[in-house]
């Protein structure tokens, strides 16, 4: 279902644009007389120079989308892409010319319906569809920064005088709609946001051979453009600014300080940036820690600290902060990224600070302040992160210790369907087969893949029950959209859940969380924390049997964000089936099917590797297709509600997430190498 419109209109063209169509409709005349019916290659010749000049020209691509809204009744266009925006408008025009308006109603009425289903269907997130938008413009050139001179260049005088114009514009943006705390209404912070994402554009788009001319290094000098991009990516900014009315949400796309400084490290010559890094290297001393005197070695003091200073955890911008308690692991990987750096901004002493040393005396804290008969006056928020992380660390040490308590027995199956034996099951408890290639030396061979039946155990209050809890509850993350070859033979849905750098037609230079996924309320502190028992229970009970595949898998995520004890992204399935096809971006995986309410005899809902292997999600795989009585009664047929037949979290992360979370790693250690180089 979807929203009520009234029916299209036809509001008169932009009196900006009206030349320009003119010219567009000549052009198209000139090629009807030639002949009444178009070719194919004929109307994209004719289409494609107007394409290029409207996305380039940055008004009339506005002009053009607020008549289409205009004319649809909408206030604004979800999940479209713009080129088809365009390709209808001028399919509208040349229909108006052409003296028939009722057909051009009827093809803006074919796509307001289009657009009203995904409307009603979006989530109503203003920041968040705000920043979709934003990532579009940021980098629709793709998301490598090695290849910017490979790109179409910024157009720009070569003169120092134009240059350093050029720079200024830029850092006026950056600052004032970055750096300033502003009260503006949405629509004023909108514009302003897509002001500076085409600035962003325009910057990464400089190619090295301008970059590394004396000229545009001394427009950089002068401008004080770096000093600007400094501070933007500076780890202390998240902090600084977290109580923006704006910045810490788009903050929440860790985009534009790690955007800007690989920008400013592409325009840094390198013999500056081996200077730097002799001089850093030589000078590892820095005068201004000699000024932080608070204290911050025992766990008391440390949670003092987080109930006096609330955003030093950055829950807005970075939902994945709260777990940074759940593994040493994880608070090393946090105090590196960001919380020393809020500490030392409040004037701890951090710099005697040993992080793994403070983070032993905050367990002691806890467990301490766990026996005490009261409860301390913490934030709500807080006591809620302390107390999932207290029943985390019992989940994790329970994951460790008692994933597989029987004798393992091997049996010589040979089978090629692999399915549980109800013996077995029976009297072990678990079954476990085993997938080992035969080493030629007649050793045991290397375990590739396992299937293992009861993993999780049935007793009661168990990780069984703890996952079935946790797959039951609904999601405000939307649910992955995959190619054309999905639409027609695919059914159900999988729910992303982590971080991700986007790709196919929201192209955005940014590695951020799933839209939907949030920690500024109690309950999205909640499903956070469930995703990461989730991934706990699947990575620790695979570590007893494939402890090759669990370590392949933690250091092919490591600089990712973390969701539990890894940085592998978890998927929630529920009823999905998919045809056979390979993901040539994921790597190594784990999947767990923890409800079925099928037809056993038809094998409904079983995954099937058909390239035989260990399951790689770049090998051949998919799903067996339930059938259709099945299908009618999972969508609640004949008077029945709807059911799940098969539902199960898969865990996996692909290598275009890797790369781009190692690029930004990266980036995060250049800033002292920037600040030294740039910052006066």
């Amino acid at each position: 279902m979807y929203i009520l419109l009234p029916y299209p209109y036809l509001p008169p063209f932009p009196h900006a644009l009206q030349l320009e169509l003119d010219q567009c409709m000549a052009q198209h005349q000139q090629l009807v007389v030639r002949g009444p019916r178009l070719t194919r290659a004929q109307v994209q010749e004719w289409r494609s120079p107007w394409f290029s000049k409207w996305l380039a020209d940055g008004i009339s691509c506005q002009l053009i989308i607020a008549w289409i809204q205009k004319a649809l009744h909408l206030q604004e266009i979800v999940d479209y892409a713009i080129d088809d925006i365009l390709n209808l408008f001028l399919s509208v025009v040349v229909l108006l010319y052409q003296d028939t308006a009722e057909t051009a109603l009827e093809e803006l009425a074919a796509l307001q319906r289009c657009l009203a289903q995904n409307y009603s269907i979006h989530q109503r997130n203003l920041v968040l569809d705000m920043l979709n938008q934003i990532e579009d413009l940021i980098d629709s050139d793709g998301d490598d920064d090695k290849h910017l001179d490979t790109k179409e260049p910024v157009p720009m005088e070569l003169s120092l005088a134009a240059l350093i114009q050029r720079c200024e514009n830029w850092a006026c943006v950056l600052r004032e709609g970055l750096l300033e705390n502003s009260s503006e209404t949405h629509s004023k912070l909108e514009q302003m946001q897509k002001k500076i994402a085409l600035n962003i554009r325009e910057m990464k788009r400089v190619r090295h051979s301008l970059s590394h001319t004396p000229e545009f290094q001394a427009a950089l000098l002068m401008s004080k453009l770096p000093s600007v991009i400094v501070e933007l990516s500076n780890p202390v900014y998240a902090y600084r600014h977290g109580r923006g009315p704006h910045h810490a949400h788009l903050l929440r796309c860790h985009g534009f300080g790690l955007v800007l400084g690989g920008v400013l490290d592409n325009w840094t010559l390198p013999e500056q940036t081996k200077t730097a890094a002799e001089n850093l290297g030589q000078n590892s001393s820095n005068p201004c820690h000699e000024s932080n005197t608070q204290p911050m070695k025992t766990g008391a003091q440390f949670f003092k600290a987080l109930k006096d200073h609330p955003l030093l955890i950055p829950r807005v911008s970075n939902p994945a902060s709260i777990l940074f308690l759940c593994s040493e692991e994880n608070f090393i990987y946090s105090w590196n990224r960001w919380l020393s750096w809020f500490l030392k901004e409040e004037k701890y002493a951090v710099h005697k600070i040993h992080p793994r040393k403070l983070y032993q005396s905050i367990q002691t804290y806890l467990f301490r302040l766990k026996q005490e008969p009261t409860a301390p006056n913490w934030p709500p928020e807080l006591r809620l992160i302390v107390d999932r992380t207290l029943e985390f660390w019992v989940l994790r040490d329970e994951v460790e210790d008692n994933t597989f308590s029987a004798d393992k027995k091997h049996y010589e199956l040979g089978l090629e369907r692999i399915a549980a034996d109800e013996d077995i099951l029976h009297r072990c408890g678990k079954l476990v087969i085993l997938f080992v290639n035969p080493d030629d030396n007649g050793g045991s061979g290397e375990t590739v893949d396992f299937v293992w039946y009861n993993a999780f155990g049935c007793q009661s209050g168990g990780h069984f029950e703890r996952l079935v809890h946790h797959s039951s509850k609904v999601s405000a993350v939307k649910p992955v959209r995959r190619g054309g070859k999905f639409d027609l033979w695919s059914s159900g849905q999988m729910r992303p859940y982590g971080w991700r750098q986007p790709s196919g037609g929201r192209l955005g230079d940014t590695y951020a969380p799933y839209a939907g996924m949030e920690a500024e309320s109690v309950e999205g502190i909640t499903i956070l924390f469930e995703h990461a028992e989730t991934s706990c229970i699947l990575m620790g009970t695979a570590k007893s049997f494939h402890r090759k595949l669990w370590r392949q898998m933690k250091d092919a995520s490591k600089e990712c964000e973390r969701v539990g004890l890894a940085g592998v992204n978890i998927f929630d399935c529920r009823n999905y089936t998919s045809p056979q096809h390979a993901d040539n971006d994921c790597v190594r995986s784990l999947c767990a099917q923890i409800i079925l309410d099928a037809e056993a005899k038809w094998s409904e809902f079983s995954f099937c590797a058909t390239q035989y292997g260990s399951f790689d999600s770049s090998k051949l795989h998919g799903t067996m297709l339930p059938s259709e009585r099945t299908v009618m009664r999972l969508r609640g047929g004949a008077g029945r509600a709807g059911t799940a037949g098969s539902v199960g979290p898969h865990v996996t992360t692909r290598q275009r997430d890797q790369a781009r979370a190692q690029r930004n790693e990266q980036i995060r250690q250049n800033y002292p190498i920037r600040e030294q180089v740039w910052h006066s």
